[in-house]
């Protein structure tokens, strides 16, 4: 009997000791869920500002306490846009829709979200004229297809994004290239091409050089204008033409083709924007190249910096190149863009 008493006090000392495990898990286990709880129902809280700031909408349109928010919603932003995305939102944290409808003889909409038994969420969208988001319009234009249809090239046919597609006149599938964008709706631009290298992907027939006649650049101006009928506007980087009387030449056979210019940003002696004679329908300078350094984060940092400029400037032209991770940013970060208010539209259209 004497042996068993160790043996006896070593059983009770285990099932002491397990449940005092047990006691301990299940108030570890109720500690966890209280924290989950309690962090689900601060995500809840804090999840308007994310979506009306991806929006657009600005700290001051909005007002109100804590669990309650009026949001002034700008005309330029449709209300259901905004409503539906609060709403797919709070769902997807957990939230239980309470109440969501337009309030009768009025376009408020309420939207009500409850978590764990309580009304936690209140968010009035109201409408108001008086404001607008005034991001500026954005054009892109890819540069200079036509010498390959590759899968890169077909991918820009088929962004669904507004971009300015420029065609290099005279190359193997310059053709189709023009044709399907135009049937797709999108901008054609003719693309010249001065002074281009030896092995650039240029038709030397099209090409303009600071040596040719003003009579010789009229008529390839007016040649490539007859093979692409679908451009209805041109980019050429005329300031790279010295001679002044060159580039009243280029404006002169362009201005009867009744096409839009776009160059980029020269000095004041040779910018072709800048000059006495300019295009009838209009001249934009490029104002960002997008692309100048291939790295995905870089071409995103330089799109948000052309949608900065556009805000300031109304309109801004940005410039990229047929690459896929070109593609990749547009694709992407265009529909961020827009949903903030950016306007992105056809050269032709501004």
């Amino acid at each position: 009997m004497a042996g068993l008493r160790p043996k006896i006090r070593f059983f009770l000392l285990l099932v002491v000791v397990g449940l005092t495990l047990l006691a301990l898990r299940a108030s570890l286990e109720v500690f966890d869920a209280s924290d989950s709880i309690d962090d689900q129902r601060a995500a809840l809280l804090g999840s308007p500002y994310p979506v009306l700031f991806a929006y657009g909408i600005r700290d001051d349109w909005i007002s109100g306490d804590g669990s309650s928010k009026v949001v002034r919603v700008p005309r330029d932003l449709a209300i259901e846009q905004i409503y539906a995305a609060l709403v797919a939102r709070f769902l997807e944290l957990g939230g239980r829709c309470l109440r969501a409808e337009r309030l009768r003889n009025n376009s408020r909409r309420v939207i009500e979200i409850g978590f764990s038994g309580e009304m936690l969420v209140r968010i009035t969208l109201v409408p108001d004229s008086g404001i607008r988001r005034n991001q500026g319009r954005v054009a892109i234009v890819v540069a200079g297809l036509g010498g390959s249809l590759d899968t890169t090239v077909k991918s820009f046919l088929q962004l669904q994004q507004t971009v300015s597609l420029s065609v290099l006149p005279g190359l193997r599938h310059s053709r189709r290239i023009a044709e399907t964008a135009s049937a797709d709706g999108l901008d054609v631009m003719a693309y010249f091409a001065v002074e281009p290298a030896e092995n650039d992907p240029v038709s030397e027939d099209f090409a303009l050089f600071a040596d040719l006649e003003a009579s010789e650049i009229t008529r390839r101006v007016r040649k490539a204008m007859r093979v692409l009928p679908e451009a209805t506007s041109a980019i050429c980087f005329a300031g790279d033409i010295v001679d002044e009387s060159l580039r009243d030449a280029l404006h002169g056979a362009l201005n009867q083709e009744n096409v839009v210019l776009v160059d980029r940003p020269g000095t004041p002696e040779n910018d072709a924007c800048s000059g006495a004679v300019t295009v009838s329908r209009g001249c934009f300078a490029v104002d960002v190249e997008v692309d100048v350094v291939r790295e995905e984060s870089e071409i995103r940092a330089r799109l948000h910096r052309l949608a900065r400029l556009a805000a300031r400037k109304r309109i801004a032209v940005g410039l990229v190149h047929p690459r896929r991770q070109t593609w990749r940013v547009l694709q992407r970060e265009m529909t961020v863009l827009r949903r903030l208010g950016v306007q992105f539209v056809g050269i032709s259209d501004l």
